[in-house]
């Protein structure tokens, strides 16, 4: 039996109830729609069942024509060489999903990613902290909403809520955010005992430009070109 027959043959028929919509896109590539709620069920499935992980996590405003927020979660099998994208449907008025943070590590960044720019909340969550969204931000503003609007707003001077790491012998080491060269702003707080570092915490996004709200609307070709402007030291 082949990767994909196991996948279609024994997988699909676990999928949890409120997964829809099932089609296979491509050789190896399986799309679907999921209740929020049902998220983590059918993650549970695929990792203990299909050895697949969490690959990605993305947000998508589509209120105008589906009433809500998409949320796209991308899982792979790197072994067997076949991916999974679960699409779930979160309420326009009120977004929420069932947080995988527990199950699946990398989700947490990408919850807090989806938090502070589209105002999804991820429901039980472990770490609230914010990722990109600075405290100056005004609590209400979420730059990547269809609706949201270039505005200004100055520094409140309220501190980062770094866990402080405590014990005879411990010191911190605070880096940036300013640096010197040309890399991107990023404060990095380094607890250490002598020569040993045993936890360092990073904030980055001091520069959040919007540069997403440019894609939009563009032909995939010229969001290459678009992207390679943006990033000049990165493209290819």
């Amino acid at each position: 039996m082949t990767s994909l027959d196991r996948l279609q043959r024994i997988l699909v028929p676990k999928f949890p109830p409120g997964v829809r919509d099932v089609r296979f896109v491509r050789e190896r590539e399986l799309h679907c729609a999921v209740d929020p709620a049902e998220v983590p069920a059918l993650a549970g499935v695929l990792r203990t069942e299909g050895g697949a992980e969490l690959r990605l996590m993305v947000g998508d405003d589509r209120r105008g024509d589906l009433g809500g927020f998409a949320v796209h979660y991308l899982f792979a099998n790197d072994a067997e060489g076949w991916f999974v994208h679960a699409r779930a449907l979160a309420d326009g008025r009120r977004p929420r999903i069932a947080s995988l943070a527990t199950l699946h590590y990398p989700a947490s960044r990408f919850e807090r990613e989806l938090r502070d720019l589209l105002g999804i909340e991820p429901r039980g969550r472990p770490d609230p902290r914010p990722l990109v969204r600075h405290a100056f931000w005004p609590e209400d503003y979420y730059p990547l909403r269809k609706d949201a609007v270039a505005r200004a707003f100055s520094d409140d001077g309220q501190p980062f809520p770094f866990p402080e790491v405590a014990g005879e012998g411990v010191y911190e080491i605070p880096v940036g955010p300013v640096h010197a060269g040309v890399i991107e702003p990023g404060h990095f707080r380094f607890s250490v005992v002598g020569e040993t570092i045993i936890d360092m915490k990073a904030r980055l996004y001091f520069t959040h430009k919007g540069t997403e709200k440019l894609f939009e609307g563009r032909a995939p070709a010229d969001g290459v070109v678009l992207a390679e402007r943006v990033s000049g030291d990165s493209p290819g």
